[in-house]
Order: structure tokens, then C-alpha cells, then sequence
């Protein structure tokens, strides 16, 4: 999922009456297919150039049509801010981990 909004960016389109050909042509990306593979999402990620060249066309800024992170789902990865992170080096000194038994091996 990339971070641009591909839903503004079709109703700023609409809004100045372009075809996806016309803001192609506008943002000098070569083709409608272009356009459209961006604006459906089926390319999620732009480079700055063309995100640049994409507002340019729609006449707004690149910031405009960036998805705000309360639009965007959260990473699997993120760590809260409360998340007492790398606090622990010892697995066993985090608050509410079971303590791990000795157990003997049937070689020993």
C-alpha cells in the first residue's frame, strides 16, 4: 500500500475536468496507462519526481496528496510511545514473564 492518496488525486483531477490522457500529458508521464496504474494503485509507490510532476498537473502541492497517517493502517512493527523498548536486556527482567524451569535431559 503506498502513501499517496490515490482517491484525492482522482477527484482533484476530475475537479479541473482532465481525462486521465490530459493530466498524463500535464505531468509528462508518457501515457494514460501510466496515469492510471497510479491513480487505481495498481503502482502503489512514486518516485519525488513524479509526485512532483503529479501535483504540478492537478495544480496542488505534493504534501496535498500524500495520505495523512490517521488514513494510513499502522505497521505491525510500530512501537508505542509507553513501549519500554531495548529496556530489558534479559528477557527474564520484563515485568510478567514467566520464569523458565530447569529441566534435565535424559542425558544428563
Amino acid at each position: 500500500m503506498g502513501l499517496l492518496d490515490t482517491e484525492k488525486m482522482k477527484a482533484l483531477r476530475e475537479k479541473l475536468g482532465l481525462s486521465q490522457d490530459d493530466a498524463a500529458k500535464r505531468a509528462e508521464l508518457g501515457s494514460r496507462q501510466a496515469w492510471y496504474n497510479i491513480e487505481s494503485g495498481t503502482q502503489p509507490n512514486v518516485t519525488l519526481a513524479t509526485l512532483e510532476k503529479i501535483a504540478a498537473a492537478l495544480k496542488t502541492t505534493p504534501k496535498n496528496l500524500l495520505k495523512h497517517s490517521r488514513d494510513r493502517p499502522s505497521s505491525p512493527l510500530r512501537v508505542s510511545r509507553s513501549s519500554p523498548r531495548g529496556r530489558w536486556a534479559d528477557p527474564e527482567q520484563r515485568p510478567g514473564t514467566p520464569k523458565l524451569q530447569n529441566f534435565q535431559t535424559d542425558t544428563e
